[in-house]
């Protein structure tokens, strides 16, 4: 990331998670690549439902190994398309979610 011109933001260590992190902050977002350094963490109750032993081993189990996290400020959150004809499209909408941390 580094040649391609990122700097880098932060570093973490996500104890009892099984996982760590990289992140690279923008004005307004943030891209975040996520590892693990602890399998048996990966398996613990309450990270087991994250599923990320399974995404850490998507070349045999298919899983996908990427994942895509939005926070959101608005009690419903709208993602909304501008198609080349000028058309506004929604492409998702749901409502947001306090995450809380493990």
């Amino acid at each position: 990331m580094a040649r391609l011109g990122f700097q880098e933001s932060y570093r973490r260590k996500h104890n009892g998670q099984g996982t760590e992190n990289i992140s690279y902050c923008f004005d307004n977002l943030y891209i975040e690549l996520l590892w693990v350094n602890d399998n048996k963490d990966l398996n613990s109750p309450d990270v087991r439902p994250l599923q990320f032993s399974e995404r850490s081993q998507w070349q045999k189990t298919k899983a996908s190994p990427f994942g895509i996290g939005i926070r959101a400020n608005q009690d419903q959150l709208d993602l909304t398309i501008t198609t080349i004809e000028g058309k506004k499209d929604c492409i998702f909408s749901f409502p947001s979610m306090d995450i809380k941390s493990l």
